[in-house]
């Protein structure tokens, strides 16, 4: 039996299939649909581990969630959970190899994940990274300094041709270009 609290009372739900609940049943269901029983069951484990105890996500475990999209490449995932949460996926986070912050369109770009990034194009994330109301994409390469980039800057960069190559098909620019 899981306890849900949206409203004033809370809500109590039963699933014989999965005692987390029918949420968590569906979202398992979806995952396995989409990407088969062995990922599935893996993505729905790896969201259950971040989430911890609380069933609630924290900053560093949506910072890890986003990590782990980009680095399995799972489109999949990025059609779940970005029409719910799109700042996930926008914000710009500093990143374990603390080289800037970089949004997941950035770090798809930067990692090579064609498949996450064309989903997010797909969905309206913009190429040159301007939605995002919390700053900016920044890496740092050689210097101390982490100047301005946009993802298609971060592609080349990392030479993921085929990123930019999709980046510059939905009308990304580098930031040279942005600033003219």
């Amino acid at each position: 039996m899981n306890c849900e609290i949206k409203g004033p009372w809370p809500r109590y739900t039963w699933c014989p299939q999965d005692p987390e609940g029918v949420d968590h049943y569906q979202i398992g269901l979806y995952l396995k649909a989409k990407m088969g029983q062995e990922w599935g069951e893996w993505w729905l484990k790896e969201l259950d581990r971040l989430a911890g105890s609380t069933r609630q996500f924290n900053e560093s475990s949506i910072k890890q969630l986003v990590l782990q999209v980009c680095k399995y490449d799972a489109a999949e995932m990025v059609e779940l959970l970005y029409p719910m949460e799109p700042e996930m996926f926008l914000t710009p986070r500093t990143y374990p190899d603390r080289k800037g912050e970089l949004n997941a369109l950035a770090r798809c770009a930067q990692m090579g994940s064609a498949a996450c990034l064309s989903t997010l194009l797909e969905l309206g994330a913009d190429p040159n990274g301007l939605d995002c109301s919390t700053g900016m994409n920044t890496l740092r390469v050689d210097s101390d300094e982490a100047p301005i980039v946009t993802p298609l800057d971060v592609a080349l960069l990392a030479g993921q041709e085929e990123c930019a190559l999709l980046l510059e098909m939905y009308g990304g620019q580098p930031v040279r270009e942005l600033m003219d």
